[in-house]
């Protein structure tokens, strides 16, 4: 069967099949007068064929394609992108952008489905991997697992069950927490048997012993270890050993030298920390390539747009920060977790964006464990 399909871009990956379990012989299917971007800095392969047996991609070549009548299915991408599939490093799976105060306090199964729900269309759109860093009940875990076992379609996740957090932690929002480097080494420990393949610690209110607890037991069972962070803590974080820091407010140059140094790995959740001044150049810059008119760019936008304005001094010292991370960085690390809509619109080279996306993420050692678990 051959059809065409009519889309601008798409983002297709051998990810997106990696869950499945194929009892019967694979399905091949062909896609040609594709457009890949295969994310190694090469350029853009105009005119590609790429066969795909299974969940793997078998063949990539130029040129037309002749049928050969063993193809279940032949699609013409009609000059569509093909990429790698992208990552998001900062979710929260039961939650909504922007933020649904009616929602506060739905029961857990609601959660439960409107996380899963969340995590499929973001395969749908082109995530083939999600990081979840904070997510109450275990809700993250148990679609990790399904996931995981085939039981449904979805992306891979990186799970961390609820955050561990001091007692009146995260701006006084934790009613019980984890008081004390014992308690502290206990949460770390249940979240990972529980099935969490990461650790998401709020550090800002821990006091050093229960930081560095945190980041001990982390290690020593071989997860990786982020943290909700802002200066001064957020230096002490990187210090101890922290693999990754959430946000960053009030970052300094001195820690991001500092973290460039010791591969700190920075994830600056920055549509969540825009100013005025950025939201006026983003909006300019995407005039200039013809964004501005585009329905769907303008829903999203305007949600975003939601969060935009929560606290613009703390977004115009994130926005430079960003910058100057990219700038002191001497490799692709501050770069790992930058959305490719922001890294452009600051002048980031489009391609180096996609990369900073999808296989710079998947190459990196902050996921080394689980990412060698299921097969890269």
């Amino acid at each position: 069967m051959t059809r065409n399909i009519r889309h601008t871009c798409c983002a297709l990956t051998a990810l997106i099949f990696s869950s499945l379990t194929f009892s019967a012989a694979a399905q091949v299917t062909v896609l040609t007068n594709a457009n890949v971007i295969d994310a190694t800095g090469a350029p853009v392969q105009e005119g590609m064929t790429l066969v795909i047996d299974g969940n793997v991609i078998s063949a990539l070549t130029p040129g037309p394609y002749e049928p050969t009548g063993q193809e279940d299915e032949i699609i013409d991408l009609a000059g569509a992108y093909v990429t790698p599939g992208f990552w998001n490093m900062h979710v929260h799976l039961s939650a909504l952008l922007p933020h649904n105060h009616a929602l506060d306090n739905a029961n857990a199964g609601a959660k439960v489905i409107r996380a899963g729900v969340n995590a499929m269309e973001g395969l749908r759109h082109g995530f083939t991997a999600l990081r979840s860093v904070g997510e109450e009940h275990n809700i993250d875990v148990v679609w990790q697992q399904a996931f995981d076992e085939g039981f449904a379609l979805g992306p891979r996740i990186f799970a961390s069950g609820a955050s561990v957090s001091p007692t009146a932690g995260h701006r006084g929002d934790v009613a019980f927490g984890a008081d004390g480097a014992a308690e502290v080494r206990k949460a770390v420990r249940s979240r990972i048997q529980q099935g969490a393949s990461v650790i998401k610690i709020v550090n800002v209110e821990m006091l050093h012993d229960e930081l560095v607890a945190a980041i001990e037991t982390a290690h020593s069972l071989g997860v990786t270890i982020t943290a909700h962070s802002r200066e001064p803590q957020l230096r002490e974080a990187v210090e101890a050993g922290i693999d990754s820091i959430e946000h960053g407010y009030a970052i300094t140059d001195e820690t991001i030298e500092l973290m460039a140094e010791m591969g700190t790995y920075y994830d600056p959740t920055i549509i969540c920390n825009l100013s005025d001044e950025y939201i006026k150049e983003r909006e300019a810059r995407l005039a200039s390539l013809g964004w501005s008119d585009d329905e769907q760019a303008v829903k999203w936008r305007t949600a975003i747009a939601y969060a935009d304005e929560r606290s613009p001094e703390h977004a115009l010292h994130q926005r430079q920060a960003l910058a100057n991370a990219a700038h002191n960085a001497t490799n692709a690390q501050q770069q790992s977790y930058v959305t490719a809509q922001s890294a452009t619109t600051m002048g980031v080279a489009t391609l180096y964006s996609i990369d900073t996306a999808t296989a710079a993420v998947a190459s990196k050692e902050i996921l080394s464990t689980r990412v060698r678990g299921l097969g890269s």
